[in-house]
């Protein structure tokens, strides 16, 4: 039985691994200390090990020690951190450490689970530039795929958020993110950490259902499955593969619509041509505009689907010089010459021909 639940574990992170594994260099591994992640790197270090090729990468782990966990007997953060490091040592790996205080670091409106992504990320970035990796692997599994979607989905998400948590995200130029583990159940990961002898640590956090997430995982989502909705945790992750698959569609289409009808002229004001639009949807010119600050790094933090659309209903009203004031600082107006032009507020568009983009 052991044995079965290891090769059903490993079958399944060999799957996820495979489209990364002919990328060169170390890669490194964030570990908690939780069940997800010991599963990430032991299954990883076990699967590359097997392989045992000179290509077969280094994997570094890395340890981000948050400061959330107040009022909590002891500090279990830094027994999370003493384990990570005798699991890393017991590898024969390197590990590096680093202590995000996370309270300190909260910018503006933002929450104390969005301050720790980021400086989590942030961390994991440093590591993989100082090592020289291309890779970063996260242990993401198919039940936190669920929560994310269904959390989004509550909170009043679009299609972009339907479609969850992708496989592989650009974290900087040249370092992406990886879910090998997109796919595996937490029941899967922790069967084979049972059959290996490897234990793990449970974060007492993870049980307060105060937080939005634990609501989900251990009240909310088990009471649908035990009740009227038996496959929840199957439906759902094929609404976000759908989601994910109309929305890459849309995307590739806006792309191809700014690079044929959006040019910058010199001060940097981005032009549209309006007439192209005229009849199209709003929500389809909602999503172009939505696209188009992606593309130019725009301030999107503050940015809802109400003013996409008020830049949506410019196309509409060519050469009426209706403006609309957007967070970031821009403004959005239509133009006597039949465009939409978006630039920082207080910047005209000059009357020098514009340059193709």
């Amino acid at each position: 039985m052991g044995h079965s639940r290891q090769e059903a574990f490993l079958e399944q992170l060999a799957a996820g691994w495979r489209p990364h594994a002919h990328v060169r260099g170390p890669v490194v591994v964030a570990v908690s200390g939780g069940g997800d992640s010991v599963a990430l790197l032991r299954g990883l270090h076990q699967l590359l090990t097997e392989i045992g090729t000179p290509a077969s990468p280094q994997l570094v782990v890395a340890h981000a020690r948050h400061d959330l966990r107040r009022g909590h007997a002891g500090d279990p953060a830094a027994v999370d951190a003493a384990f990570v490091q005798q699991l890393a040592i017991d590898l024969g790996l390197p590990c590096v450490e680093s202590l995000l205080r996370v309270r300190e670091a909260m910018q503006g409106g933002e929450g104390l689970e969005a301050a720790a992504r980021r400086l989590r990320y942030g961390f994991l970035r440093e590591v993989a530039e100082s090592r020289g990796a291309r890779l970063v692997a996260v242990a993401h599994t198919a039940d936190d795929q669920v929560e994310t979607v269904f959390h989004r989905l509550l909170r009043g998400t679009g299609l972009a958020g339907l479609a969850g948590m992708p496989v592989v995200r650009t974290l900087v130029e040249g370092i992406v993110v990886v879910r090998p583990m997109l796919a595996v159940s937490a029941e899967t990961a922790r069967a084979y950490l049972q059959s290996i002898g490897q234990t793990w640590q449970e974060d007492a956090t993870n049980t307060d259902t105060r937080y939005a997430r634990n609501l989900l995982r251990h009240e909310l989502l088990p009471r649908l499955a035990a009740g009227p909705y038996p496959a929840v945790r199957e439906a759902i992750p094929r609404l976000a593969e759908q989601a994910r698959q109309t929305h890459e569609t849309l995307q590739a289409a806006c792309e191809a619509l700014l690079e044929a009808y959006a040019s910058t002229d010199p001060s940097g004001t981005v032009l549209v041509q309006a007439k192209p639009f005229a009849a199209c949807p709003l929500p389809l010119l909602s999503d172009l505009m939505a696209t188009l600050w992606r593309r130019q790094g725009w301030p999107r933090r503050d940015m809802t689907s109400r003013h996409y659309a008020a830049v949506a209903t410019l196309f509409t009203q060519p050469g009426t010089d209706a403006c609309v004031d957007l967070p970031g600082g821009l403004r959005a107006r239509a133009t006597a010459s039949g465009r939409v032009a978006i630039s920082p507020a207080g910047i005209t568009p000059r009357q020098a021909p514009p340059r193709r983009r």
